[in-house]
């Protein structure tokens, strides 16, 4: 029989335990303990409403009685259930018993991170694969905001399905205000913080970069960064120096060896800018990455060079040229018969006032058909007429608005895997006054660097989209869209179209991820500089699902 809250004696300074039976909120059932940290019990509790089993995290009776950490669970526990992502553990309530805070969680029965590493050495794909959708789960929450700052292994939980899922954001900073007394606790989780929250200085999503640097480095070496270190130092309790994980790990990638260092670098300015960015650079290390781009690669070398490509008819293939069709020769009409063109006009024809005044009349319709086609063409004369007179691309009829879950740009190598990320929520606010803009460069094609860059958006699950309205501050643009199902690997881009200032993409099938593709910059307003004149700046893009 559950026991109510008459049943469970008040807290008091230095209130008992909890135990099985005991009720949270008169709906959750407390059944077992499955773990106890430096200031929370999590149990596993059955949801007396849904009938599901779900976990609980309670603050530690010694915590209760100090407001400051009490207030910082709260607000971090509501700012958490905010976070609505495939990585991230789903929040499901929070409230307060006998005066302790707490937070109600999906249960995940697969155990965590620091089980399977306390194993031994992961395969460096898997590691890879790991560290993406890690960085996943902390880019959403960085755009909204919020800065895990205790990124250790007890903190990733798994799937039955194998994948990852960061918990404990909405307890991160009370973590920080009742750091652990204990020596040997203050050790592990400071093996996975980084070096400038040891000098208190405010961290930003750098720190959480480290923290996964931290985590990548134990997974493929099987010791944390520290540990490496003072073991390479003959047990020193200052290391100065972390061994690269390839001196340690045979045949380990240079690739992840690159970027497992840069995520650990010392000084922030010198590691990944964003999460997002390091989740792009381990991506291109997975098996399926690294099979499409050796798909790709020899498509590219079998096909035409064309500036323009129809789109695919299926993610990852490279449509051919397109050859226009040849209208057979007639079978009704004889050989050397003459054309319609060719017929003789009657002898008798009354002249008509275009016979007689055709002369001046028709050269002056000519020019005024050219002058307007000349106007049409210029992209910013023709984005000044859209102002007065829109013109449209399909059209927009029978569609309506489709709500985004998350949003990213992407930077393809050999760029550095970053393109303004932190300003790319302006271009899904509806706001017209904000911007998310691509980096400024010598010439339209991206100083030949690179063959573009893309922001896209996730829609939470497969949808169908008529559409993709792109709203930006310079017409002239060139891009076309492109499309997912996981996030990773990205259909070939269709034909490229130039953008006007309010322009409209068409799109084809149902698919999770959309991509606003830009091929081609176009000097931009206040973008740039006199040596890098050329950019995009995209004021808003909306999706348009059938109405």
């Amino acid at each position: 029989m559950d026991s109510g809250d008459s049943q469970t004696p008040p807290l008091t300074d230095n209130p008992p335990t909890c135990e099985p039976g005991m009720s949270l909120g008169n709906r959750y059932r407390l059944v077992a303990l499955v773990s106890r940290g430096d200031f929370t019990e999590i149990w596993r509790a059955k949801d007396r409403v849904l009938g599901r089993a779900v976990a609980a995290k309670i603050l530690l009776p010694e915590h209760v009685t100090n407001p400051a950490v009490k207030q910082l669970f709260r607000v971090e526990a509501l700012a958490a259930a905010r976070l609505t992502h495939p990585n991230i553990i789903a929040v499901f309530d929070t409230g307060e018993h006998r005066g302790a805070p707490f937070i109600v969680m999906e249960y995940l029965a697969a155990g965590n991170l620091r089980r399977l590493v306390d194993e031994g050495p992961l395969p460096w794909a898997r590691a890879a694969q790991m560290g993406a959708e890690i960085c996943a789960a902390l880019g959403h929450a960085h755009s909204a905001g919020i800065i895990h700052q205790d990124l250790r292994p007890e903190n990733v939980l798994f799937t039955e399905a194998g994948h990852p899922k960061v918990s404990d954001f909405g307890i991160a900073s009370a973590a920080m205000a009742a750091r652990p007394s204990a020596a040997s606790a203050r050790r592990a989780r400071d093996a996975y913080t980084s070096p400038e929250r040891s000098i208190d200085l405010k961290p930003d999503m750098r720190a959480d970069v480290y923290s996964v640097g931290a985590l990548l480095y134990e997974c493929v070496v099987g010791k944390t960064p520290t540990e490496a270190a003072q073991a390479q130092s003959d047990g020193s309790a200052s290391p100065t120096k972390i061994p690269p994980p390839s001196s340690l790990v045979a045949d380990l990638p240079r690739a992840l060896d690159g970027a497992i260092m840069k995520a650990l670098a010392i000084d922030p300015a010198e590691r990944f800018p964003t999460a997002r960015a390091l989740g792009r650079a381990l991506e291109e290390l997975s098996p399926s990455a690294q099979a499409d781009a050796v798909t790709s690669a020899k498509a590219r070398r079998a096909a035409p060079r064309l500036r323009a490509r129809a789109p695919a008819t299926e993610p990852g293939a490279t449509a051919g040229p397109r050859i226009p069709p040849q209208a057979p020769p007639s079978e009704a009409e004889p050989a050397g018969a003459a054309s319609p063109r060719a017929r003789p006009v009657p002898e008798h024809r009354p002249e008509s006032f275009l016979r007689s005044e055709g002369r001046w009349l028709l050269p002056t319709l000519l020019i005024v058909v050219v002058a307007a086609a000349i106007v049409l063409a210029i992209p910013s004369v023709r984005d000044r007429l859209e102002e007065f007179v829109p013109i449209t691309g399909n059209g927009d009829r029978g569609t309506e608005p489709v709500a985004v879950a998350d949003t990213s740009a992407y930077d393809p190598p050999p760029g550095d895997g970053a393109e303004n990320d932190d300003t790319v929520a302006l271009a899904f606010d509806a706001d017209s006054g904000t911007a998310w803009s691509t980096s400024s460069y010598a010439t339209e094609a991206f100083g030949n660097l690179k063959p573009g860059v893309g922001i896209y958006f996730d829609l939470g699950e497969p949808r169908e989209l008529e559409g993709i309205r792109v709203s930006s501050t310079a017409g002239g643009w060139e891009g076309s869209i492109r499309h997912s199902d996981n996030g990773r690997s990205w259909s070939e881009p269709g034909e490229s179209e130039t953008a006007r200032a309010n322009h409209t993409f068409e799109t084809e099938g149902s698919h999770r991820y959309w991509m606003v593709w830009i091929t081609s910059l176009v000097r931009t307003p206040d973008q740039g500089t006199a040596q890098h004149p050329f950019a995009v700046a995209i004021e808003q893009i909306e999706p348009l699902g059938p109405s």
